[in-house]
């Protein structure tokens, strides 16, 4: 486990060689994270001239963090490369990004004329400018140095027999170095992997101090508790692009274009129409994130509202900027007080919210009834009056409490219980299954998401019919809003939004019995000759894979799902580009690819976890992305339970990050638990019957299993 290794290093091992290891495992990770450099171009140092006529403006940079977890606000690096675009506009050039796979590789590479400018978030130095050139600057911030709050270090004094974290190559080592004198037992170890990964760490427990950016440290604060800073070094940093030093002229040119764009890039929150948004390039939108909204699944970010307002964000050239309050109730005021441009988050567009001063909504895209929702097995609701003395729990301010307090004034007779807290529809309809709430009231697009996960709930009646989910802007956003209608004018009902609707809310279909032949003698499947090769290569049991292949895809091969998942063992296709599998619809290719994924998988969790759950952590790894497992194991210990240990401890952990309270505040957001969790089950009872077939030497095959439901 990461966490282990980082603690051996910094409490045990002191050698060169120590160090060298850390390095490896730390390229390992940003392979494994589909993170290894981009082809670069062929090197040389060319001038302003050069590159306008190349027509290619080439920038070296770093694999961006953000995209491996739940984006909730706009960033330094969103805000870098959509100034970078608005250069390469100004250059009449087009841009390529060539990453890098640690900090330390960017001046070389650009003194080497690997690139033509590099934009890293780089602080300028004195080292620095012996080497490079830098632009005006374009941000100025502080660095920090952080603990974790449960650590006990109050302030500089305790640090003697401390060690500090940090990121190799970044400015941090100048401050690091000074307070090395300053404290001659405090050590230091640099690491090659990102910042903001390092700020869990400490979050964790797993490393006592690093140091980082203020920008770093409030974007984890947005959602996290748990680390606090003990110190602000004095000088002040500033961020720049950097060039080679023969490059002047471009310094002269993107120096022009910055005392243009500056004026307008520095601004952090505002009131934005779509002229101002379309000059930053960026939109803010605002939302929740849970199955319907925003989520990340498999390392993707996904959604019915963020596919949508992605559609749109592209059409305008636009970075989409995900933003997700605390609590939904906050989203109306956020838009008002300019915290974000627009509301994309399955909001019904209620009389009274219409009537909120200064908010307008934008043409309909969804109808919507809103149905009662009960255990499955309660038969006793046939009408509206056998509500009588029933309990509906519904939260504040939601459209549902609006629908249920009309039905009282008209006198029918049931019990309202009203959430203040954090609690979010799916959270209450969980608690509806388990009994430990009587009824709710919730959207029907709502209940299909849910149920996709096989919760034990049901509709069974309507209390409002023709509601209507609107996206929201200001009404200080004309033009916004012109965009909004125009883009669903033209999408709804079409092809795409067809699609979209049936990727999040058709409810998951019986499967049809396999009924290929099985011939040579195979037990389990037609692949089965295939799944044995490639499970031996990676040290797996035959069986186990083919358990998976039949809960990814029931043994078709053709099956291309979607999200995008392909072929038997349903791999996606930024998986399948990393694994060199150009044919992910060819069984071979596939469980090629698949069965060496698992064992990268696999190999992320060290040996203190025993093999069957390692295998567990891979499994859920595999379905639902290794964030949700990471969040879930630092959740566990949380809660008492062993994060080595996935039955009745991380599969428990993980069911809370389905809940918003436990979501809001881990680095991947909200996950679906339900599936995750049923997907590991089914796989391992189904890898048990396979065993015994095998053993038995039975010659009848996995199709008497088929009817069972995709998860």
């Amino acid at each position: 486990m990461l966490a282990d290794v980082v603690k051996k290093i910094i409490f045990r091992l002191s050698s060169q060689l120590s160090v060298l290891f850390f390095f490896l495992f730390f390229f390992v990770h940003y392979i494994h994270a589909g993170n290894a450099p981009a082809p670069t171009a062929s090197a040389a140092i060319r001038g302003l001239e050069e590159i306008k006529s190349s027509g290619v403006l080439r920038v070296l940079t770093m694999p961006d963090p953000e995209l491996a977890h739940l984006q909730r606000g706009e960033s330094i690096r969103e805000q870098e490369l959509a100034l970078l675009e608005s250069l390469a506009d100004w250059l009449k050039v087009r841009l390529h990004l060539i990453q890098v796979v640690n900090y330390e590789q960017l001046i070389p590479a650009l003194v080497a004329g690997k690139g033509d400018i590099i934009a890293a978030n780089m602080t300028i130095t004195p080292e620095r400018q012996a080497k490079v050139i830098f632009s005006l600057p374009i941000e100025t911030l502080r660095e920090q140095l952080v603990v974790s709050v449960k650590a006990g270090i109050r302030n500089l004094n305790e640090l003697n027999s401390k060690s500090i974290v940090i990121e190799n190559g970044t400015s941090y080592w100048r401050n690091a170095a000074k307070l090395r004198q300053r404290f001659p037992g405090l050590g230091v170890i640099g690491v090659d992997t990102d910042t903001e990964t390092l700020i869990g760490q400490v979050a964790s427990g797993n490393i006592e101090l690093t140091i980082a950016d203020d920008n770093y440290i409030d974007n984890y604060l947005t959602y996290r508790s748990d680390i606090k800073t003990i110190y602000t070094f004095p000088e002040k940093c500033e961020m720049a692009l950097a060039m080679h030093r023969k490059s002047g002229q471009l310094k002269a040119e993107i120096d022009a274009f910055l005392r243009q764009e500056l004026p307008y890039r520095r601004v952090r929150g505002g009131r934005f129409d779509l002229p101002a948004i379309k000059r930053r390039r960026i939109i803010r939108v605002i939302t929740s994130d849970n199955p319907v909204n925003y989520f990340i699944h498999r390392g993707r970010l996904m959604g019915f509202e963020y596919d949508l307002v992605k559609k749109f964000a592209d059409e305008y050239k636009l970075h989409l900027v995900m933003i997700t309050p605390p609590h939904s109730q906050q989203m109306i005021p956020w838009l008002l007080e300019g915290k974000g441009d627009l509301i994309a988050a399955s909001l019904t567009a209620t009389e009274e919210r219409k009537n909120v001063g200064g908010m307008a909504f934008g043409s309909p895209y969804m109808d919507v009834n809103e149905v009662v929702v009960t255990r499955k097995n309660d038969s006793s609701l046939k009408s509206i009056a056998d509500l009588k003395g029933r309990t509906f729990v519904v939260r504040a301010g939601s459209s549902y409490l609006e629908t249920l307090e009309k039905l009282k004034a008209k006198g029918h007779s049931f019990n309202i219980s009203v959430l203040s807290g954090e609690e979010d529809s799916f959270e209450i309809l969980s608690a509806v299954a388990e009994g430990k709430y009587d009824l709710t009231l919730v959207d029907d697009v709502y209940l299909k998401a849910k149920l996709q996960g096989g919760d034990d709930i049901k509709a069974v009646l309507t209390l409002a019919t023709g509601k209507k989910y609107a996206w929201a802007v200001r009404r200080s956003s004309p033009e916004l809003l012109a965009a909004v209608n125009a883009f669903f004018k033209k999408e709804y009902r079409g092809t795409f939004f067809n699609m979209m609707r049936r990727k999040y809310f058709d409810v998951a279909k019986e499967g049809v019995a396999y009924q290929e032949k099985k011939e040579n003698g195979q037990l389990l499947s037609p692949f089965d000759d295939i799944v044995r090769r490639h499970a031996g290569d990676n040290n797996f049991d035959w069986c186990m894979i083919t358990s998976q292949i039949f809960q990814e895809s029931r043994f078709d091969h053709k099956i291309v799902a979607p999200d995008g998942g392909m072929g038997l063992m349903q791999l996606m296709p930024a998986t399948a580009k990393q694994l060199n599998c150009n044919n992910p619809l060819d069984p071979d290719s596939n469980v090629r690819a698949g069965t060496l994924y698992m064992n990268k998988l696999r190999s992320r969790f060290d040996d203190r976890v025993k093999p069957i759950d390692q295998l567990c952590f891979a499994l859920a790894s595999y379905n639902g992305g290794y964030g949700h497992v990471a969040d879930a194991r630092i959740l566990a210990a949380e809660m008492k339970l062993d994060p080595n240990v996935w039955r009745n401890n991380v599969e428990e952990a993980m069911k809370k990050l389905s809940t918003s309270t436990y979501a809001s505040r881990a680095r991947y957001g909200f996950c679906r638990s339900d599936i995750i969790n049923k997907y590991v089950q089914n796989i391992m009872l189904r890898y048990y019957h396979y065993q015994q077939m095998v053993k038995n030497g039975k010659t009848e095959s996995a199709d008497t299993e088929n009817n069972s439901k995709k998860d």
